[in-house]
């Protein structure tokens, strides 16, 4: 085995084996529809054709105050041509074999002849379970693209000689992963310790030689950082990610907050090593004390590891994950639902190359290596075997959310997203079944909405009203979806021959639409229903 992926060749065979295995674990994605964020690129329907969006503006996106202009222009670009889910995800498909073929051409230079660790570090990447999300699903590209152009820029550190192309090129592919998703930012400080580990095992030397490139590459990620925010203020006029649906809880005290923030640094320590539950879009972890102080545990050994990379080599991937989760572990534990898989795609690949590059441990002896094999051969099947078992989960909105909400029957989150994607699905009556599970005191903008939206198609215009009226008085997250709710209330009071309320009802989605700087082309499009009384799209 050593023998096959050793010399020149063995680059191109673990290429090789990366794209079978993406092939073989995920190639099931090219049969499977859009579900959850991704419907909200479909539906954009003022947007998507080729003339309009190069007329307009091809890179925006209807993300809340994120500047994600790259991602936006791919997946507007493809929708224009065509709403097929297939080619859709086939370039998902793509990013995540281009990935691996990456972290491939950055590691196989510093390892050993017939070495088998990168092989196998290929192995785990292909397939574990944590991955599957990100990879499926359309609206995972955003982790997937980002992640491209950061191994690019690594990859640029490492190849190229001349010392001011190798500036330009290393800040250009940060500038793009920034322009991909915010999380990027985590490179700044993950990138200058991976080129340090990494420059020191090809080359031999002191870590003070290696110092001095890392600090190079940090000169050139700070400059592209500096584009980056100066690109996002004049475009968004904000610095910071503004999104009200992590603030949805309010923000906690700093003692609370350091206890969620170690909460879900053990998850995702949890999800890294053990994957074998925790998979679920919206996650079963509760409030109950043992579960809390178990991974509050958890995640404090997690930042102890980290630290120790200061003093110990064998920490430095433990600190390199830590580094690379930062900006999700200060977001993501104002609520926990929102610790998900694809917020660990960057940080293992990190961790993974990291670990690639320190020296080998010394051998064990015959009988303790056999137990090693044992043991590491039974967590792949075991990846492997959870891996096939998430992926066709994610077929469909309906069997996606349906997993979740066995999982968390009394979710909030889990009943509106199930009942979102049975209205996708045309099962309006099962949608307002699933919904009216959710006690009304607790139900969303976005519940309120739905409910309205599947009663009116159903027919029960005055129940749709209530509703519509309900919404309009609960607080939403995105305005562009405040503004589409207002117009089809005032559509629906046409319909009803309330001409007055309609005709108040449209000037108050005006004033909100012109206020929020909603898209021109949405207004329009629900002005020219107004004038002909045109069915919704």
């Amino acid at each position: 085995m050593r023998a096959v992926f050793a010399g020149r060749h063995g680059t191109a065979l673990c290429m090789l084996l990366a794209v079978t295995l993406v092939a073989l674990f995920h190639g099931a994605a090219l049969g499977f529809e859009l579900v959850w964020d991704d419907l909200a690129w479909v539906n954009d329907f003022h947007r998507h054709t080729l003339a309009s969006l190069l007329k307009d503006n091809f890179t925006a996106n209807t993300l809340v105050s994120y500047y994600r202009p790259l991602v936006a222009a791919s997946l507007n670009l493809q929708l224009a041509l065509s709403h097929s889910p297939v080619f859709l995800h086939a370039f998902n498909l793509a990013l995540h074999a281009l990935n691996l073929c990456l972290l491939i051409l950055i590691a196989s230079p510093a390892m050993p002849r017939g070495a088998l660790r990168l092989p196998l570090a290929v192995t785990v990447l292909a397939v574990h379970p944590v991955l599957v999300e990100p990879v499926v699903w359309v609206s995972g590209r955003f982790d997937l693209m980002f992640t491209s152009f950061v191994l690019l820029s690594l990859l640029a550190a490492l190849r190229v000689r001349s010392t001011a192309r190798r500036g330009l090129a290393v800040a250009l592919c940060f500038l793009a992963a920034l322009c991909c998703k915010e999380s990027a930012l985590a490179y700044a400080a993950v990138g200058p310790v991976l080129v340090a580990v990494i420059s020191r095992a090809k080359l031999g030397g002191a870590w003070r030689d290696a110092g001095r490139a890392a600090l190079e590459h940090g000169l050139a990620l700070a400059t592209a950082l500096a584009i980056y925010l100066a690109l996002r203020i004049a475009v968004l006029e904000l610095a910071l990610v503004r999104d009200t649906a992590f603030q949805v809880q309010g923000t906690p005290q700093p003692g609370a907050h350091a206890l969620l923030v170690l909460r879900t640094f053990g998850t995702y320590l949890q999800m890294s090593v053990l994957p074998l539950w925790n998979l679920a879009p919206l996650h079963a972890l509760g409030d109950e004390p043992n579960a809390f102080s178990g991974y509050a545990a958890a995640g404090t050994a997690a930042l102890l590891l980290a630290l120790g990379g200061l003093r110990w080599p064998a920490c430095l991937p433990f600190t390199v994950w830590t580094l690379a989760l930062l900006p999700a572990a200060n977001l993501v534990p104002f609520r926990l639902d929102l610790v998900q898989c694809r917020y660990l795609y960057f940080p293992l690949f990190a961790a993974t190359l990291c670990a690639l590059h320190l020296p080998a441990a010394r051998p064990a002896p015959l009988r303790g290596r056999r137990l090693v094999h044992a043991l590491l051969a039974t967590w792949l099947v075991a990846l492997a075997a959870t891996n096939l078992s998430i992926v066709r989960l994610w077929r469909d909105g309906v069997a996606l959310f349906s997993w979740v909400v066995s999982i968390r029957p009394e979710s909030r989150f889990a009943l509106e997203n199930l009942a979102l994607a049975q209205q996708a699905a045309g099962l309006n009556r099962e949608a307002i079944a699933t919904e009216r599970r959710i006690a009304p005191a607790a139900r969303s903008f976005q519940g309120w909405l739905l409910l309205a939206r599947a009663s009116r198609d159903e027919g029960e215009l005055e129940a749709a009203r209530e509703y519509f009226e309900r919404a309009r008085r609960t607080p939403a997250y995105d305005d562009a979806m405040q503004v589409s709710a207002l117009y089809e209330l005032a559509l629906l009071h046409r319909q009803l021959g309330n001409d007055t309320d309609s005709a108040a009802t449209a000037n108050e989605a005006e004033a909100l639409a012109a206020r929020a700087r909603v898209s021109a082309r949405l207004r329009e499009y629900y002005r020219r229903a107004l004038r002909d009384m045109t069915a919704r799209p």
